[in-house]
């Protein structure tokens, strides 16, 4: 069974960013996520930091969002870093062909609010 999808988003002085926790599988789940990333994006940030250590599931309209969110930061000037995803989920990206249009980042280089992130 499947986690259901938490999504922790937060920002502070022009750092913004989200923290994936559970499975982007459900339609509640991606309308979950589109919601989170245009509501972040509203605010006209330069770069928006994705946490996904806890990701631990992407269906195949999961993976649309993602590129959906990918394509909305590009279309408004943003660049969006994917951080720390799991071997699991990077397999699933590698699959679709996902994996090469996003902006992939080590969990050590997330760069957006720490006070987002898994304790």
């Amino acid at each position: 069974m499947n986690k259901p999808l938490t999504i922790h988003a937060g920002g502070h002085r022009g750092c913004l960013g989200l923290s994936l926790r559970g499975s982007c599988t459900t339609p509640a789940d991606v309308a979950q996520l589109e919601q989170a990333a245009r509501r972040l994006l509203a605010s006209r940030p330069t770069r928006l930091w994705v946490d996904c250590q806890q990701l631990l599931e992407v269906s195949v309209s999961g993976q649309r969002t993602l590129l959906h969110t990918e394509r909305l930061a590009r279309a408004a000037g943003v660049v969006c870093y994917w951080c720390g995803l799991s071997a699991h989920v990077l397999s699933q990206l590698a699959t679709s062909g996902l994996q090469q249009l996003l902006q992939l980042r080590s969990a050590a280089e997330f760069e957006g609010p720490r006070y987002i992130l898994p304790d």
